[in-house]
């Protein structure tokens, strides 16, 4: 020990000697030239201390070499620290050293030479964060420190972990642009070891930098679609016994059958003399569902049949079918299209808009089309729809003052009913802006017009055209509250001067309401133009709302209760029309497949036209099976 530092006390002292030698030299040369001198102190100064770190350096590498070496053990590598095998009680790195703090990825020091740049570990291996460590380190729990603004270069990570451009740079020939992902074949291209696990949030600093999007491939995978559900595995634990379908290729099919027996007290809706019948109806439904992940594509079917015991003559019986359809032109353009058509063998008695005598020959077949476009500016929303139905139906050409006669197998004259057809055709533009995630504003305005084939040589034509224009809102902020809410005016003008104008405010709501994961409520308001097949008027202003409210008490058990009013005033006759409708129901799920249905409702209507106030209560028991 004390051999070496005699030799290095002699080395030092002859280096100090030659190099105030050599500076002396050199300052007379400077002169001679005519430039500035070096201090030849400052000149010997500097080679002594750079001789100094030389001898540091070689007697720690002796010491290492001199240590026992153990086996090395597999260590995982936990995020953000170093590799095992620079992790030690107390590691000094060369100043000049390239940090890689995962695989393909890495974080310079600055490249300062002095003492204080240089990166130091802890005892467990994790890097350290002294207060003299420069914008760019790592911190102790392995993210990196910021970066300033001017002090960030192209290829610096962010404190994320990915990599940020510096502010005010463009992308070159070889940059990644926004969500792209490295090329597979490329050496170059880093990875990422510790990805987050699905459904883990990442937090980011705050203060960092904003970062570009992470390649698809390391991006968390979202939830399963409906077409990855396996064929009898539970598609949501949160609703257990929701319907699933079966998987058919890219679409699933979903079935399902209803099967209950009503019992009716006034099957005919008549205020006096009211007959009650019971009756067994079955529903069955058919859904095809794609599940590309562009575009869609649903078919759907539905049905209704009720066989009465009593008055065979009210055996009833619908059918709807409906093709849906979204085309993805690009990611900000969609195309909607739509086919339907519709068929029922008799009007609804007591329907707010049906004369009570409706029996026979009553039947209502309904084709229809519509599309729509659709394109996004930014925050701008813009969609143009039209449609177009053409419907035929039976109105009775007489009131019948006992419709039980036309209950029976060979109806009186009176019971035939005639036969109208007319056209709905609309046009309509909405735009719309997205003024934050889940909350837009939009305008639009629709133009309507309704013509009877047939009406040109009846006394009254009921040809109408009209216009709609509102300014509403919609939000949809998850699970506790969706809905819309609009204001405007419409009005509806008759092609026959000797009828009247509708005309009038409009108010359009839908709220969906749920307090917990068990409770639903669902609210509805409208006040609009509503048009019409009676004689003598081309339509009604009505006022409608209800409220619906379902509960859960157990997952297998459903409590349902409903409120719903409405009311019309036609224009140019002397009628008003109101309607409210109770019900409570109950729904128990034996299964995901099979269920148990019973409900009850009592409906009270009211007229200004004579003998036509009513009241019915109704009492269902069904069994569903699904799918």
């Amino acid at each position: 020990m004390f051999g070496t530092s005699r030799q290095f006390l002699s080395a030092a002292l002859l280096a100090l000697a030659l190099g105030l030698a050599d500076g002396g030299l050199r300052h007379a040369a400077a002169q001679d030239a005519g430039v500035d001198a070096v201090d030849p102190q400052q000149a010997a100064t500097e080679n002594v201390l750079q001789q100094l770190r030389r001898d540091q350096a070689a007697e720690a590498d002796a010491a290492d070499l001199s240590a026992p070496v153990a086996p090395e053990q597999p260590v995982a590598t936990p995020a953000g620290a170093l590799p095992p095998a620079v992790q030690g009680p107390l590691a000094v790195l060369p100043a000049d050293a390239v940090l890689t703090v995962t695989d393909g990825a890495t974080a310079s020091p600055g490249g300062a030479s002095s003492e204080v740049d240089r990166t130091r570990l802890n005892a467990d291996g994790i890097l350290a964060d002294p207060q003299d460590t420069q914008d760019g380190r790592v911190q102790a729990e392995g993210t990196l420190r910021d970066i300033t603004p001017d002090e960030v270069q192209d290829g610096d990570i962010s404190a994320d972990g990915l990599g940020v451009a510096p502010r005010g740079a463009e992308a070159g020939d070889g940059d990644l642009a926004d969500g792209a992902s490295p090329a597979a074949d490329d050496p170059a291209a880093g990875t990422i070891e510790d990805a987050p696990e699905d459904g883990e949030a990442v937090v980011a600093d705050p203060t960092a930098l904003p970062a570009t999007q992470p390649p698809i491939a390391f991006r968390p995978s979202t939830a399963a679609t409906a077409g990855d559900l396996p064929d009898d595995a539970a598609a949501d634990t949160e609703r257990p016994y929701d319907a699933i379908g079966y998987k058919l290729g890219a679409f699933r099919l979903f079935p399902s059958l209803i099967a209950d027996e009503t019992f009716d007290n006034n099957i005919f809706r008549v205020g006096n003399g009211a007959s009650s019948d019971w009756f067994l109806t079955l529903r069955p439904s058919l859904a095809l569902r794609s599940q590309w992940s562009r575009h869609s594509l649903e078919v759907a079917l539905d049905g209704t049949q009720n066989w009465h015991r009593r008055f065979q003559r009210e055996d009833a019986k619908t059918f709807d079918a409906a093709v849906r359809g979204r085309l993805d032109v690009t990611s900000r353009a969609r195309l909607d299209g739509d086919l339907g058509y519709s068929f029922a063998s008799q009007q609804e008695r007591g329907g707010i808009d049906t004369p009570g005598a409706v029996t026979a020959d009553s039947a209502i077949i309904t084709r229809r089309a519509g599309g729509a476009y659709e394109q996004r500016f930014n925050r701008l929303i813009a969609r143009l729809s039209g449609s177009t139905a053409f419907t035929e139906e039976g109105v009775a050409a007489a009131t019948v003052s006992n419709p039980a006669l036309c209950s029976v197998p060979n109806p009186p004259p009176e019971c035939l009913a005639e036969q109208q057809a007319f056209a709905d055709r609309r046009l309509s533009l909405r735009l719309g802006y997205e003024v934050s995630g889940g909350f837009d504003v939009f305008l639009e305005g629709e133009r309507n017009d309704r013509g009877y084939s047939g009406d040109e040589n009846a006394a009254t034509r009921r040809d109408s055209d009209g216009f709609t224009i509102k300014l509403g809102a919609s939000a949809d902020f998850g699970r506790p509250l969706r809905g819309s809410l609009a204001l405007g005016y419409a009005e509806q003008s008759p092609a026959d001067a000797t009828l009247a104008t509708l005309h009038g405010a409009i108010v359009e709501a839908d709220v969906t309401w749920t307090p917990s994961a068990l409770t639903t409520v669902t609210l509805t308001a409208r006040n609009g133009i509503t048009t019409t097949a009676l004689d003598g008027s081309i339509g009604a202003l009505e006022n409608a709302g209800s409220i619906a409210v379902r509960h859960e008490f157990r997952r297998w058990l459903a409590g349902l209760a409903s409120v719903a009013y409405s009311r019309r005033d036609y224009a140019g006759i002397d009628l008003t029309e109101a309607e409210l409708t109770t019900s409570l129901g109950l729904e128990y799920a034996i299964d995901r497949r099979w269920a148990l249905l019973a409900d009850y409702a009592h409906v009270n209507f009211e007229s200004s036209a004579a003998d036509r106030d009513y009241s019915v209560d109704t009492v269902r028991l069904g069994l569903r099976v699904r799918r």
